[in-house]
């Protein structure tokens, strides 16, 4: 079944483009400023993100038409490529007082702002798979929420490095989930990020990881 609701669709761009769509599935992925090193890098993710993006009809009342879900799987695999956890930068996230703010801070909006399904907090990225809305809300904006998110978390986890300064990157990586395979697909995919990584052997193993019970994949990993 078809996730996408056609209201109060809000298409906007700052370097990349994005699409917001209210009472959705996404799958979000933020990194540490910095953490983009090069001009080639940022110019890939643009592109990456530009591609998986929606293609809007031009015919009035018409859906709009949606990368299939293993061609967007793709495309988040090759943005990991690109800005995979070895790549050199800020590794603030690897301290666990900063990486217990973040976490801390998602548990606090779930339920709230939105609602959590999955996380991974790595040492330079996190990434998030969240419904936009919440019992008897329609929820906020994305990007609202986003930058509420990464205000607080900056201000907080920049007390504890002793810094001051951009800490998140400006953009987030987004993208709308269309089917429930494609949300299983997701959730997998970011549990297992500190297992590819080398961090754990088994996704519960690694302390910055979480699964909602009823969201579990079905291999159960």
């Amino acid at each position: 079944t078809n996730r996408i609701r056609t209201q109060a669709m809000h298409f906007y761009r700052r370097h990349l483009p994005h699409l917001e769509l209210p009472d959705v599935d996404y799958f979000l992925t933020f990194r540490l400023a910095g953490s983009l090193p090069t001009p080639v890098a940022r110019q890939s993710v643009i592109e990456l993100q530009g591609r998986a993006q929606v293609r809007l009809s031009t015919k009035p009342g018409r859906a709009p038409q949606l990368p299939t879900p293993t061609y967007r799987l793709h495309r988040i695999r090759n943005f990991e490529q690109i800005v995979h956890p070895g790549a050199p930068g800020p590794r603030w996230l690897a301290d666990p007082e900063v990486a217990s703010i973040v976490k801390e801070a998602l548990h606090y909006r779930d339920g709230k702002q939105f609602t959590l399904y999955a996380y991974s907090i790595m040492s330079n990225h996190v990434h998030i798979a969240c419904h936009t809305g919440v019992l008897g809300s329609s929820g906020i904006p994305m990007t609202e929420l986003l930058a509420s998110f990464k205000w607080y978390t900056a201000l907080k986890c920049n007390k504890v490095l002793r810094r001051s300064g951009a800490f998140w990157l400006q953009e987030s990586y987004d993208h709308v989930i269309r089917s429930g395979p494609e949300l299983q697909r997701t959730i997998r995919y970011i549990i297992n990020n500190p297992i590819k990584a080398g961090l754990a052997r088994k996704w519960q193993d690694w302390r910055w990881t979480y699964c909602r019970a009823d969201m579990m994949p079905g291999d159960g990993r």
